[in-house]
């Protein structure tokens, strides 16, 4: 090999330490060492070259896995988190739960198909997103119901104000979208009280948003301890 050839390889395999180096312990330098020593700049770049792609496949999988993990607790048309995820927080829930279903959307759906009942779905998510509080989960359970998770709340009248707040901006968001069907949303409401459990909570909230929609829909719902 020539004195310019190995001049040139000397140069390269110097910028790539360098670049190895930069982002590495002190335990790969020390292994990307013993390969100089043993077996010449080869077997160190080869080594380096494997090391950087391992990295790379162990970030894609991580990418991967992150990916599957939000896909299972993410509604996939709207982005909202699903049941999976609400009912997973739910015992953790120290403030109230507020179900909604939305009022002419099946009118929706019969007279001007799916594709715009999906956009409807995806404009009244985003109505929810910008209607509740920070530290509160909307999501999505299905169909065109959804519900709430109220991080915590002062009084039953802070928890009915929110959900107030749901309805009028689905309202207003779905008319905006051009929509030409009148598009609103019925809410039932509990607030967690001691010794209240999950299901219990649940199955309050669902009672009290069907009390909403029977007495003329677009309104929300309290239930009330007896």
């Amino acid at each position: 090999m020539g004195a310019a050839t190995t001049l040139l390889a000397l140069a390269t395999n110097v910028r790539l330490f360098r670049r190895f180096a930069a982002g590495t312990g002190r335990a790969r330098v020390a292994w990307f060492f013993a390969g100089l020593a043993s077996s010449g700049w080869t077997l160190a770049c080869l080594q380096y070259l494997v090391l950087r792609t391992n990295a790379h496949l162990l970030a894609e999988v991580d990418r991967q896995r992150a990916e599957l993990a939000h896909q299972a607790t993410h509604d996939d048309l709207t982005g909202l988190p699903n049941r999976a995820l609400l009912h997973a927080t739910l015992p953790s829930l120290h403030g109230g739960l507020v179900l909604l279903d939305l009022d002419g959307f099946k009118q929706v759906n019969d007279t001007l198909g799916h594709p715009a009942g999906d956009r409807v779905l995806v404009e009244a998510a985003a109505a929810l997103r910008a209607a509740v509080r920070a530290g509160d989960l909307p999501a999505r359970l299905g169909g065109d119901e959804f519900a709430v998770l109220l991080a915590d709340v002062r009084d039953e009248r802070e928890a009915v104000a929110v959900a107030d707040r749901i309805i009028a901006g689905i309202v207003a968001r779905v008319a905006s979208s051009g929509c030409p069907v009148r598009v609103g949303a019925s809410a039932g409401v509990v607030v967690r009280t001691p010794g209240l459990d999950d299901e219990t909570m649940f199955r309050l909230a669902d009672a009290a948003l069907y009390r909403s929609k029977a007495a003329g829909k677009g309104r929300v719902e309290l239930h009330v301890a007896a």
